[in-house]
């Protein structure tokens, strides 16, 4: 029996993240493993929310130093590369054969960077759309597109023939 083409489909932004399966023939998505969640902390849990103090020897007097790090920018990059190296695991064990990606355009350049050059061989499409907060049914008509047997089959009536 010959085996069906299986596509994974990853669906994130730089705090959410959730994986779906859907194979070749079969006209629906399945989830794979949980939802991914980053753990959306205040920047002061993250790193220091307050700009440094710095003495001026040239001028008179102390002025703040600009921060150097956006540290919610960098939460959802290690968020992101998390992600990716699960892709990466799977996309080297033979899990999937084609690869999907629906994310916002930041977090879509963010993965591209994360991923292996396997999982990148396997990556089919990809969709600039923050679609994390949709169910799998509402999901589908936008895969549609980039995964034809998602697509509605037409449907012919019995016994009318022309």
């Amino acid at each position: 029996m010959a085996q069906h083409k299986l596509t994974w489909v990853l669906v994130a932004d730089g705090a959410r993240g959730r994986i779906f399966a859907a194979r070749q023939g079969a006209r629906k998505l399945t989830q794979v493993g949980p939802d991914y969640n980053s753990e959306n902390r205040r920047t002061r849990e993250i790193g220091s929310d307050q700009p440094g103090r710095v003495f001026d020897r040239v001028g008179t007097g102390h002025h703040a130093m600009e921060p150097r790090i956006d540290w919610h920018r960098q939460e959802k990059q290690q968020f992101v590369a998390a992600l990716a190296a699960l892709v990466n695991g799977a996309s080297l064990k033979g899990e999937f054969e084609a690869l999907v990606v629906v994310a916002p355009p930041e977090t879509l350049g963010d993965l591209r960077k994360a991923l292996n050059k396997h999982a990148l061989g396997r990556l089919n499409a990809e969709i600039e759309k923050d679609l994390t907060k949709l169910t799998v049914h509402e999901l589908v008509p936008h895969l549609s597109q980039v995964i034809p047997p998602l697509s509605p089959r037409r449907r012919v009536s019995p016994g009318r023939s022309r």
